[in-house]
């Protein structure tokens, strides 16, 4: 077992408030935002990566392209948001600080959905 600290990821402010801290790992990464309000992220996405984010506090504004149209949701705690490489942005126009762990990977295209449902072994003899 590894426990990263918060004093050992990188963490970083940027210059609109929004706070992160991005832990790397040698197969993915885990990053904690703050989006403050007021912020509006820059437009981007990801080519190689897989982004998976998920709302934890608060409220935002997702954009994204779907197709040439740009669409706007708002987001809320328990969303779950399969990025893939859609151009996208978030944006906090609320009063709230809202807060997003994202997941990124490189994806293997391999589907191991019964694996990881299945992967648990119960240690009885340790109760």
């Amino acid at each position: 077992m590894k426990i990263t600290t918060k004093q050992e990821a990188i963490n970083k402010r940027r210059k609109d408030g929004t706070n992160i801290s991005y832990y790397l790992l040698d197969e993915y990464e885990v990053h904690d935002g703050w989006l403050v309000p007021g912020v509006v992220q820059p437009w981007h996405h990801h080519n190689l990566i897989n982004e998976t984010l998920f709302v934890t506090e608060g409220k935002a504004l997702l954009h994204y392209l779907d197709g040439k149209k740009k669409v706007q949701r708002e987001v809320v705690p328990g969303d779950l948001i399969r990025v893939e490489n859609t151009p996208h942005t978030l944006s906090n126009p609320f009063s709230k600080t809202c807060r997003i762990i994202a997941f990124r990977f490189v994806p293997q295209n391999l589907d191991h959905s019964e694996l990881i449902k299945n992967d648990k072994i119960l240690d009885a003899d340790l109760d």
